[in-house]
């Protein structure tokens, strides 16, 4: 009898054993990010506005989504189209295509900040900024930082997955374009591409080799798995690095 109880023991030990590596496989299983519809918007950076819906080259925007003000103190808008810093930010599979031959100047606003509060960032973000021959010519269009209190014309912070392409970045006071890691969560800025850029006389704000010396036209500041691609840098004479990876 004493046998059989034991058997019966071993049994059901064996079926517990079994059932906690079942809940085990069942917590580690991974389902599939559901990604967002591809969408275009549109920016004219001469004769847009930011009232438009920007869902057509008809009706673009004047600026990108994340602009700040000259000063550098405040978003320019609260919202651009449907898009603002709450439940609606602009999602993955999204592409701002901003016309060929315009600029962004200090006329309009000051430097553009990409990051989680007008974009999300998901499994499959897939955010393109670009200016291209498809839309008003061949030229690419400018991101001039002249006049502007922070002294990068772009900045990307907090989104993995992002590609920018076709751009000029002049005349910004410190770095033309600074691409840095998740701020405050100490993890590395993943999967960034940067493809036909063109930096000009970017940090005239350093007056010697040390001042400069930690700064890039394009700064990548702990990238993983970045892709830099025909971009040219001119006016490095003005002591600040053409293409800076670090951390």
């Amino acid at each position: 009898m004493l046998k059989s109880k034991n058997l019966i023991s071993l049994a059901l030990l064996a079926n517990k054993s079994r059932l906690i590596k079942c809940l085990v496989a069942v917590l580690f299983i991974s389902f599939p990010v559901t990604c967002a519809t591809a969408a275009i918007y549109y920016v004219d950076f001469d004769f847009g506005s930011d009232t438009n819906s920007g869902n057509s080259p008809s009706t673009p925007w004047r600026t990108i989504p994340g602009t700040y003000n000259t000063a550098g103190t405040a978003y320019l808008n609260s919202t651009w189209g449907v898009f603002n810093v709450g439940a609606n930010k602009v999602s993955d599979n999204t592409t701002i295509q901003v016309k060929s031959g315009t600029r962004h100047t200090s006329s309009a606003g000051g430097y553009i900040k990409i990051n989680r509060d007008f974009y999300v960032e998901t499994g499959c973000t897939n955010i393109v900024i670009q200016s291209d021959s498809s839309w008003g010519g061949s030229s690419g269009a400018t991101l001039d930082g002249a006049g502007m209190s922070i002294g990068i014309a772009l900045m990307v912070t907090q989104i993995d997955g992002l590609t920018v392409s076709g751009f000029s970045i002049n005349n910004s006071t410190a770095e033309g374009l600074e691409a840095k890691e998740h701020q405050g969560g100490g993890y590395p800025l993943k999967s960034s591409h940067y493809y036909n850029l063109s930096f000009s006389n970017n940090g005239i704000s350093y007056a010697t080799d040390a001042a400069g010396s930690g700064a890039g036209q394009l700064s990548l500041r702990w990238p993983v798995g970045a892709i830099v691609s025909n971009c040219v840098f001119n006016g490095n004479q003005r002591y600040i690095n053409g293409l800076l990876i670090g951390d």
